[in-house]
């Protein structure tokens, strides 16, 4: 974020402290186990795929707040929004320039952030090379996911309970014999027990943003992705709670920092797909024959509906 804030408190490190002391870094590894041992599997599944879109919200909000303001983390969240959040891991995502605090740090990047979280952690090590370069390379492939328009849209669905549906597809596709005109064998293209269908809102063509179409948009879920990302992202958010902690003067001894036992551990959650990821099936429709609407027409033809008379 670029934009400017002058904050006046008595005593801005001993606030800072408190905030952060306040934190339970430790809620979604709560969350994460109370889903995982629940029955209703298909519901877990919504709950832990909304969780892991929530828990990567508070994770890149973390990451942000210990790049610009490690000292005054309190008052850098309480002002970054869900946009300014995404602008802010846009622009690390290009390594582009950034005001921060540190003097060292020009352009900003995933692995300059790891350093700085990971840099308490067994200090001068292999092992914490390994565990800066694993951190970023995870941090960088959520980012992409995470500035996705489609991603946005599904957690906007999940989060506010208005999915269609719960539960994934599978689709395969089959060729026509020419000769009997009967589908041949199938193809199998992938597919998922596990997803969500939603109603995505998209721009009509050539048209002001104030004139929409919907499509039914469907995902599919691996649940080892899933479940190794929730995790990760977990690790992530109390590795940087205790960077920030001992940026406040805390002891790094007194720090807890999780990591995964082996390097590999970071890409492991895309090593599995459900094959087709996505689909959009839909109507078709006419948008050549839709009249232009400006805002102004838009609002006078809701006034004339309003000041009419019911019949």
């Amino acid at each position: 974020m670029e934009e400017p804030y002058c904050l006046w408190e008595g005593n801005v490190r001993e606030r800072n402290k408190q905030f952060l002391d306040g934190l339970d870094p430790d809620y979604f590894e709560f969350l994460f186990q109370a889903y995982m041992a629940a029955e209703d599997e298909r519901r877990a599944m919504v709950a832990l795929q909304m969780g892991l879109h929530h828990a990567t919200e508070v994770m890149f909000s973390l990451l942000g707040a210990i790049v610009q303001a490690p000292h005054c983390t309190y008052a850098w969240i309480g002002k970054c929004s869900n946009q300014g959040l995404r602008e802010l891991v846009e622009r690390v995502n290009r390594r582009a320039e950034l005001l921060n605090p540190y003097p060292e740090l020009r352009r900003i990047s995933w692995d300059a952030i790891a350093g700085i979280v990971m840099r308490a952690y067994r200090t001068g090590t292999q092992r914490q090379a390994q565990m800066i370069q694993g951190f970023a390379d995870f941090w960088r492939r959520l980012a992409n996911a995470f500035i996705n328009t489609s991603e946005i849209e599904q957690y906007n669905a999940l989060k506010h309970g208005f999915r269609v549906r719960s539960g994934g597809f599978k689709l395969a596709i089959a060729l026509e014999d020419p000769d009997t005109g009967k589908p041949g064998p199938a193809q199998s293209m992938g597919g998922s027990d596990f997803g969500v269908t939603f109603f995505a809102l998209e721009r009509i063509h050539g048209r002001e943003k104030y004139q929409l179409r919907s499509k039914s948009t469907s995902v599919n879920w691996e649940m080892d992705r899933v479940v190794q990302q929730f995790q990760l992202v977990a690790m992530s958010i109390r590795n940087t709670v205790s960077a920030l902690l001992v940026e406040s003067g805390k002891l790094a001894s007194e720090c807890k920092f999780l990591c995964p036992e082996e390097v590999e551990d970071f890409s492991r959650p895309w090593h599995k797909s459900s094959g087709v990821t996505s689909a959009s099936i839909d109507y078709e429709l006419n948008e050549d024959g839709i009249p232009k609407l400006s805002r102004d027409e838009l609002l006078k033809r809701l006034r004339e509906l309003h000041e009419t008379p019911a019949g």
